[in-house]
């Protein structure tokens, strides 16, 4: 359990049948105090990254140390780690960080998009959602800011993770 492996996926019509692309994945650590702490070095105590995270100010890596967090969230809830990622046709590539199955609905899943910030911008959900909307869940952005309903989404504050 040092490490958590999310394993990628094309296609994903249905959760149990998902494609796995053993050739994409991702790993995380299964301690993100531990990872925080080896990304800090052999002085953490006296290190700038450590010190900002302990007072709420990191900045560098906020990201990757809260992706990682959601992971460590997942994982102990039981979850399989799965993500989404595709090069489309216009050029970009859209990444979905979570796929989770929709508990209401085994054959479809729900995505998450974890923001390390107030940002809300989901453009990978918006992508994921027009290919693949008869298999999908209203989506998750897992955000520092408040919780908020929409049409589309389900916007949480990060702490709600773990109701997942």
């Amino acid at each position: 359990m040092v490490g958590n492996i999310c394993y990628g996926t094309d296609a994903p019509e249905r959760f149990g049948e998902f494609m796995i692309q053993e050739s994409k994945l991702k790993c995380y650590m299964g301690d993100t105090g531990l990872l925080l702490t080896l990304a800090a070095g052999e002085n953490y105590l006296k290190s700038d990254i450590y010190k900002s995270f302990v007072s709420g100010r990191l900045s560098t890596n906020r990201g990757m140390m809260t992706e990682n967090m959601v992971a460590q969230i997942l994982t102990s809830a039981g979850h399989s780690l799965r993500f989404f990622e595709t090069n489309a046709d216009d050029g970009k590539k859209y990444e979905v960080d979570f796929l989770i199955p929709d508990e209401k609905n085994e054959k479809k899943t729900v995505p998450i998009e974890v923001k390390s910030g107030n940002n809300k911008n989901h453009s990978s959900l918006d992508y994921y959602s027009d290919h693949f909307g008869k298999t999908t869940s209203k989506g998750i952005v897992l955000t520092k800011g408040d919780l908020q309903i929409t049409d589309e989404y389900r916007i949480l504050p990060l702490p709600m993770a773990c109701f997942l």
